[in-house]
């Protein structure tokens, strides 16, 4: 779990008044399958007038060469 931010800003060329912009914030969950994969998925809420209310990122990750990390279980108290 975490937090996840997208912020983007778009200009229309020849254009003289602004570009809009777009800020974006929200939880993110995040589910590791494997040793080598990572899926991530964020609802974000729009903070501006240009974003809109609700959209949702979704990210897959592959990690190549060795350094991938390890999940360790917690140990269980009793």
């Amino acid at each position: 779990a975490g937090t996840a931010l997208r912020y983007t800003t778009a200009t229309r060329r020849g254009k003289k008044r602004p570009g809009a912009n777009e800020f974006g914030i929200g939880p993110s969950v995040h589910w590791k399958p494997n040793l080598h994969t990572v899926v991530s998925l964020a609802p974000l809420l729009g903070c501006t007038s240009d974003s809109p209310r609700v959209s949702i990122l979704a990210s897959v990750s592959l990690e190549f060469g060795g350094g991938e990390s390890k999940t360790v279980p917690a140990p269980i108290r009793r």
